[in-house]
């Protein structure tokens, strides 16, 4: 589970994803509107059919996608709001919000995916 957060995280949150824009926060502007793009709701859906085509080959369940993908809309952490980095910092959001993340980990074992095998020998690269 970790390296999936690590993934969004650095390839997503860090690489300045406009979820405000993307996700339409603030929908009330009519840039927002057409500025509107659910590229990480469509990422997450393609990891969700993957995990539904091989269902041994993630740590984590679909439950913990479909979490994810409600909070990037809820608006509840801060892991996904504004749309960059300095938009981020320049608010404070590491220190004014929890973390998606820190509240995802704290539930561990109601993500873990039981037909989960480390190494699955059946989904190979040959």
């Amino acid at each position: 589970m970790e390296g999936f957060e690590s993934l969004v995280e650095k390839d997503f949150v860090m690489f300045g994803h406009q979820f405000k824009a993307r996700l339409a926060h603030s929908a009330r502007n009519a840039l927002a509107e057409h500025e509107f793009c659910p590229v990480f709701v469509q990422f997450l859906d393609c990891v969700y059919q993957i995990l539904s085509q091989y269902p041994s080959i993630f740590e984590f369940n679909a439950k913990f996608l479909f979490d994810i993908a409600y909070h990037s809309f809820s608006l509840r952490f801060g892991t996904f709001l504004q749309n960059n980095d300095r938009d981020r910092k320049n608010l404070d959001i590491r220190n004014k919000t929890v973390s998606l993340w820190s509240y995802l980990n704290l539930q561990r074992d109601k993500y873990l995916n039981p037909f989960y095998i480390k190494n699955d020998p059946s989904f190979s690269e040959d």
